[in-house]
């Protein structure tokens, strides 16, 4: 018994962009602090057929160092928060629950339904309280976007 059997190749790219850079602005020790990230953005150009395609969109932060003083604060006080995704087209675009970074890519959007064109935007917080005691000064660290 013979099957024919096929599958579709996507042409296109799936590409995602985050501002850069990002200063978070002044936070105080012991104090919450939930800035905004900026807009990250997801463009769809794949040749799905129409209302077929899905993503996922992960993220994942070192560790954020101020080198002068020789002091670090760690990415796992960090929580990533996603509130809310703009869409255009026909993606269906879900974030997951808020993220702690672990510096290992983690899924933060799902997105179902995306045709070729569409877009998806949102603008994360990092939400962290800088410990008490911390040496003063500036701290950079590396976030960073991905979509497969």
């Amino acid at each position: 018994m013979n099957s024919t059997t096929s599958f579709t190749v996507f042409s296109g790219a799936l590409d995602i962009t985050a501002p850069d850079p990002v200063n978070l602005g002044f936070v105080q020790p012991g104090v919450g602090a939930a800035p905004s990230f900026g807009s990250v953005k997801v463009t769809d150009g794949r040749s799905e057929a129409p209302s077929s395609g899905s993503w996922t969109a992960q993220v994942s932060s070192t560790d954020f160092a101020n080198p002068v003083a020789g002091a670090t604060i760690p990415a796992s006080s960090i929580t990533y928060v996603v509130p809310f995704c703009s869409v255009t087209g026909t993606t269906t675009c879900t974030p997951t629950a808020p993220i702690t970074f672990t510096g290992v890519p983690q899924p933060v959007v799902n997105a179902t339904t995306a045709s070729t064109g569409d877009t998806a935007t949102w603008n994360p917080q990092l939400q962290f309280t800088v410990p008490a005691g911390t040496v003063p000064g500036t701290y950079t660290g590396t976030v960073t976007h991905s979509v497969f």
